[in-house]
């Protein structure tokens, strides 16, 4: 008996059903169809019908359930996948690593995720422009995320390398996993990460980065060929990971949650800033209510997180580059 999977990714089945007279692009749920809708119709506008991945009777979603696929696919069904590591650590997860690297039907971010894509420097420079009521806000987005970068670097490098090459990773005896390393460079909530002024706060970034630093040496003692190592950074380099750019591999909710991080900070202090203007400017009733308008502006007109997810990608990243390269060579010719 042939599975519902076997029809869906049938070229028959998929030109004689019709799917809106548009071939299938599948991904890992409902949350990537933007993302991807933009990226393949850039290159066949109207071609491909974007839905979110539903595999078996659990109707489950996500990358490992489309990964079942991958012996089905065609150019008139794709997947479209985060690449998590699968890109900068090829070893790491075979075969799928392999899999996502050298079939032509798999679309891939290259970076960690989508969110890593979309959360750009000069997407977070233009919401945080228009994030404000009366005043702006002076703060340096990029230098921040750059700051953010160069701290996750090194560590980044060093876990990806003991990673490519399958050595189990032991820090103060116990296991150091992703999700070690991700708690280890999330910022504490509510930091400070500027003044009142949105000046950089240096030696809190200073410090964030030492207490990495300390991790990062550890996992540099587990590296006994270093030539292999430096052979491994180079690939690396060779991919375009850079110190500037570290934050696009690591989780992508962790910089996700990083941004947020920021744009919160920075509505509190505008709010603060905002509430002192009004109290001495109006007094009385009148008060109370110009408050109450603030809020309300800052809570319907400055969502940052809709505002970023309805920002257009950059056709001139390096990585979206990449991506419309794979798409123009889906079809055969």
């Amino acid at each position: 008996m042939e599975l519902f999977e076997d029809y869906i990714t049938n070229p028959s089945f998929i030109e004689a059903y019709g799917f809106n007279n548009k071939w299938l692009l599948y991904v890992e749920d409902e949350s990537d169809i933007p993302f991807w809708d933009a990226i393949i119709n850039h290159i066949f506008p109207e071609k491909y019908d974007i839905k979110p991945a539903v595999t078996g009777s659990e109707n489950k979603r996500g990358k490992s359930h489309l990964e079942k696929l991958i012996d089905k696919l065609n150019e008139h069904f794709l997947i479209a996948i985060d690449s998590d590591f699968d890109f900068v650590c090829q070893n790491g997860r075979l075969p799928h690593s392999y899999n996502i690297n050298s079939i032509k039907y798999i679309l891939q971010t290259y970076t960690y995720s989508r969110e890593s894509l979309q959360y750009s420097p000069k997407n977070i420079k233009d919401v945080m422009r228009r994030t404000k009521y009366t005043i702006s806000s002076n703060i340096d987005i990029t230098k921040i995320i750059n700051i953010f970068s160069d701290i996750s670097f090194e560590i980044l490098i060093n876990f990806l390398y003991l990673k490519e090459k399958n050595i189990e990773i032991i820090v103060d005896n116990k296991k150091f996993t992703e999700s070690s390393l991700v708690k280890l460079i999330r910022l504490p909530n509510k930091c400070k990460i500027t003044d009142f002024n949105f000046n950089i706060n240096e030696v809190f970034f200073n410090q964030h980065k030492q207490k990495v630093c300390i991790v990062e040496n550890k996992l540099d003692a587990l590296i006994t060929d270093k030539s292999d190592y430096t052979a491994f950074k180079k690939s690396l380099l060779d991919k375009g990971i850079n110190i500037s750019n570290a934050f696009l591999f690591i989780s992508g909710h962790l910089y996700e949650d990083f941004i947020h991080q920021i744009f919160e900070h920075v509505i509190r202090i505008l709010l603060d800033k905002e509430i002192k203007r009004l109290k001495s400017e109006t007094h009385g009733t009148d008060l109370s209510d110009k408050i109450l308008k603030l809020k309300t502006h800052f809570r319907e007109y400055c969502s940052y997180k809709t505002m970023i997810y309805q920002k257009s990608i950059d056709p001139s990243d390096f990585y979206i580059q990449k991506i419309y390269e794979d798409v123009n060579k889906v079809i055969s010719t």
